[in-house]
């Protein structure tokens, strides 16, 4: 059975799409992809090439972490309004 949970987050159901990230966040993002620009126009083709795998790896990694808080605030939520009924 698929995890109700990871299904709202990945916006198969409810409303993960109106989350957005805050300034801070797009201020390091804007950094991160100047530094990686800045990388990329001084690297030879390998090491363009494994830029690219880091990013891609970086992207992968930011995706599973926000997965991974994003369930885990879910169920300190649900454990919340159990300990509310109680």
């Amino acid at each position: 059975m698929k995890s109700v949970i990871k299904e709202i987050y990945l916006e198969n159901r409810g409303y993960s799409e109106k989350i957005k990230p805050d300034e801070n966040y797009w201020e390091i993002h804007n950094n991160f992809d100047k530094i990686y620009e800045k990388l990329l126009k001084t690297a030879t083709v390998p090491q363009k090439e494994l830029l690219n795998e880091l990013y891609e790896a970086g992207d992968k990694i930011e995706m599973e972490a926000s997965q991974t808080n994003f369930i885990e605030g879910f169920k300190l939520g649900a454990k919340f309004a159990i300990e509310m009924l109680t």
